[in-house]
């Protein structure tokens, strides 16, 4: 998390696997349910410098999870 801002991002090896297409799919999963949730911001980044996948999604303003429970 990074203080000020309303979104976590998780940093991960890029580690692709030669003998499988991917499908895009998990990605794409993700996106729909934020976009159902009225949230948009979900970032995907590839191939940065240092061989890294990054993803940095939206947090929830913890009223929204209260009217949750």
């Amino acid at each position: 998390m990074q203080p000020g801002k309303h979104q976590i991002t998780v940093t991960n090896n890029l580690q692709r696997k030669a003998t499988v297409v991917p499908s895009g799919k998990g990605l794409q999963h993700l996106r729909k349910r934020f976009a159902l949730m009225s949230m948009d911001g979900v970032k995907v980044q590839e191939n940065l410098p240092d061989n890294e996948f990054k993803v940095t999604l939206p947090l929830f303003p913890a009223r929204e999870l209260e009217l949750a429970k």
